[in-house]
């Protein structure tokens, strides 16, 4: 089926066409599409080594469109936000959005009425730096709150929007997911936009950063995902807390490592996990490593416990008590 048939593109080339005239002229314009994603195996498990299986849904996406402009502005418009009668166009001088630094960009999406174009304006300064204005024009028919990747399905139709000719699909990952980190702070897993990017079944292979060969679904065999209309408040906090955790436990039992090694009058050079807590062996893990690992660790007891193995980026909250043993249970003992 051709892109300019594909659900939700018509909706939103024909609302464009009667709602954004005055905006959009008859003339050359670039259209994406990216649908939704569904993890099938894995998850936030393959952010410490193992696999993940994300599928890509076809019954939901979301859809961008853009057009140059003769002056500075860079003008966007949701379709999504007008529908629900909240703020739905953003304009600001492409030279003023170049000017920002990380923080200052933070700080004027997270204004009322914003932040829905943090996609928009993360793909924007990642890619048409050297261009002039543009008028952008989003709909976005993907439930979100329900674990479909609302958010990133928008900002890799983004991406591909803004580069037409890349055709790798890693390389549209990786841009996607660098800027949902550098707009939001933090991002999906890399298997979601590789879903998206690839429209195909993947299994996705972390530790290696390469893509395995796309997973033929067997005939017979359907993935159904269904939506009883509830959203998940604070889903995202929960899920950092979690992935916050995996990284904490794996300081943990480097640490461990470190002081056993020294005990045996050895020194440790390396990580013997290559930074993936998949890699540890279950019973290694069970023996040595989990009867140290607390339940659950208060943020500003962190930096004491794990010492020199404390990731210098990592963000703790003090007040935030962290399942580390359970999370660190998942990832060696349950993920693939």
């Amino acid at each position: 089926m051709l892109l300019l048939d594909q659900h939700p593109v018509p909706t939103l080339l024909a609302r464009t066409r009667s709602e954004l005239s005055a905006a959009f002229s008859p003339g050359e314009a670039w259209v994406a599409r990216t649908p939704a994603m569904l993890d099938v195996m894995g998850g936030i498990a393959e952010e410490t080594g193992s696999l993940a299986c994300t599928i890509a849904l076809d019954r939901s996406a979301a859809a961008v469109l853009w057009q140059k402009r003769e002056d500075d502005l860079l003008q966007v418009f949701s379709f999504d936000e007008l529908d629900q009668n909240r703020p739905f166009t953003l304009c600001v001088p492409m030279r003023s959005l170049m000017g920002m630094d990380e923080l200052a960009l933070h700080r004027s999406l997270a204004e009322p009425g914003r932040h829905w174009a943090w996609s928009i304006v993360g793909a924007v300064r990642q890619f048409r730096s050297a261009g002039g204005g543009m008028n952008v024009a989003i709909l976005n028919a993907i439930p979100a709150g329900i674990g479909l990747s609302s958010n990133a399905a928008l900002v890799a139709a983004s991406v591909d929007a803004f580069t037409a000719e890349t055709t790798d699909v890693i390389a549209r990952a990786q841009h996607s997911r660098q800027i949902e980190q550098m707009t939001l702070g933090h991002c999906h897993p890399l298997s979601a936009y590789i879903a998206g990017a690839s429209g195909a079944v993947q299994v996705f292979q972390s530790d290696t950063c390469t893509l395995s060969v796309p997973i033929e679904v067997p005939v017979g065999m359907r993935f159904v995902a269904i939506t009883i209309g509830v959203s998940r408040p604070g889903w995202d906090e929960r899920l950092q807390i979690v992935r916050t955790a995996a990284v904490m436990a794996h300081a943990l039992i480097l640490k461990k490592m470190r002081d056993l090694g020294t005990a045996a009058g050895r020194a440790m050079l390396a990580d013997p996990m290559g930074g993936f807590l998949a890699r540890l062996d279950s019973n290694d893990y069970k023996r040595w490593f989990r009867p140290y690992l607390p339940d659950v660790l208060r943020g500003d007891k962190f930096d004491e416990a794990a010492g020199d193995d404390r990731p210098a980026d990592l963000h703790v909250e003090p007040d935030v008590d962290y399942p580390v043993r359970g999370v660190a249970d998942h990832h060696v003992l349950e993920a693939l």
